[in-house]
């Protein structure tokens, strides 16, 4: 596997061919976890050079296959202080096979703002300066004179609010965990990727893989159709119903008012949809009000910014939304701090205005955003709370499935090594239809 490793402190790049012994890890997320615990020295703080971004490519990355095209990114979380590891789709992976690129592995922290730039053999780093203090759109949209696909860090990476994110495509984020504030960290702002189709890899048998991807399609298409019809949202009104949609910071399992924000209230505002690379299902849907424009809300914003502060406004839930996107910003994290402090008195449950104003404070550490940027946990400490305690597992909030009723997503939230995490079992969707 090749590697591209990049040192921001030294302002140098090498690309070398991985160990043979990394291959008894099983896909990109083995072998980064091991590169993980080879490299990173212990006890080290998340924010300090010698924290490690790595992003690693699976087996299936480059292959038209739906469902094949997340990477991978690992790393020390801030907001945990332990394993870190998040996943985005969209066309980054893919870009990266094009670029002839298995993983990257950036340590060392620069002087100045960066942006990391890859053209298929090369490999340089770049003045940022005019990007810092943008968002995440912006640089994106000033990056693409580059071509390929783009990763990049909004204000709240820069100002390392411990939840913040990694951008793609204005839309697919690596999320959760705090991966933008590593980038923040090490003043990097944005990573640009080109590659050529040349590069892909080639499989073994075409036919019997056309054979396969058309059988795929055809069942993705009957299995996930309401995936293609609504995105991730379709599954509200089902949580709600089972009493497991997380509303008024844990305290209920389900929003009396969930009809102003569920699949069918938001398909009104819907414009288009997108999808992943060579994904048949095309969850991903373009929303537009007259104040916002983004891709989503997925279903994990709805809950967190909306049923779990019990905010029926859905217009100010799709500009809050928008406003995480473009700070870059983990919006369950989000939703779940904002929950939190309305739920020690800080703030009115409801208040969708107040939603907004506080993301405003979290992504520049104004005010009581200075506090809200370190996650509920740390809240919880600085406070010296007792009467409520904050809802986590190892310092990660839970995204929108209460435990109290899917006791798989209960053993999935404490066993995550990353911490209360729905993807690393995906428990919910047994535990809710059976299957």
């Amino acid at each position: 596997m090749r590697v591209l490793e990049v040192d921001l402190s030294l302002k140098k790049t090498r690309y070398y061919e991985l160990p043979t012994h990394y291959s008894h890890y099983l896909g990109g997320k083995g072998i980064a976890t091991k590169l993980l615990l080879d490299l990173l020295p212990p006890k080290i703080d998340p924010f300090s050079p010698e924290n490690l971004l790595i992003f690693a490519t699976g087996p299936l990355n480059g292959i038209a296959l739906s469902g094949g095209s997340r990477l991978t990114c690992h790393f020390k979380s801030p907001l945990t202080e332990g394993y870190g590891e998040s996943q985005c789709g969209g066309y980054i992976a893919h870009e990266f096979k094009k670029a002839g690129l298995d993983i990257l592995l950036i340590k060392g922290k620069s002087e100045n703002p960066v942006y990391l730039l890859i053209e298929n053999d090369e490999a340089s780093i770049e003045d940022a300066s005019n990007l810092w203090g943008r968002d995440a759109f912006e640089t994106e949209d000033y990056l693409k004179k580059h071509g390929g696909e783009i990763l990049a860090i909004g204000q709240a990476g820069e100002n390392l609010v411990r939840f913040a994110c990694i951008n793609h495509r204005k839309g697919r984020q690596f999320g959760r965990g705090g991966a933008g504030a590593v980038m923040g960290s090490k003043m990097l702002k944005a990573i640009v990727v080109k590659g050529v189709r040349g590069n892909l890899p080639r499989p073994a048998n075409p036919e019997k893989l056309k054979e396969f991807r058309r059988w795929l399609n055809e069942s993705a298409r009957k299995t996930h159709a309401s995936m293609t019809k609504y995105g991730t949202p379709g599954i509200m009104s089902l949580t709600n119903e089972a009493k497991v949609l997380p509303t008024r910071y844990w305290e209920k399992g389900s929003f009396d008012e969930v009809e102003k924000i569920n699949a069918e209230a938001l398909s009104k505002y819907v414009v288009k949809s997108t999808a992943c690379y060579a994904c048949s299902v095309a969850c991903g849907k373009i929303v537009r009000t007259e104040n916002a424009e983004l891709e989503g809300p997925e279903y994990e914003t709805l809950y967190a910014l909306g049923s779990l502060c019990e905010n029926s406004n859905l217009e100010d839930l799709i500009k809050a939304a928008e406003l995480c996107d473009r700070y870059a910003m983990d919006t369950i994290t989000a939703g779940n701090v904002i929950a939190y402090w309305m739920a020690i008195g800080k703030a009115e449950f409801g208040d969708s205005r107040r939603i907004i104003e506080l993301i405003e404070k979290i992504t520049f550490r104004r005010e009581e955003g200075d506090l809200l940027a370190e996650g509920v946990k740390r809240i919880a400490a600085k406070l010296r709370l007792k009467a409520k305690e904050p809802i986590h597992v190892k310092g990660l909030e839970p995204a929108g499935y209460h435990p109290t009723g899917l006791f798989g997503m209960a053993l999935a939230y404490a066993t995550s090594p990353r911490g209360a995490c729905h993807m690393r079992s995906c428990a919910y969707r047994p535990n809710l239809v059976g299957a």
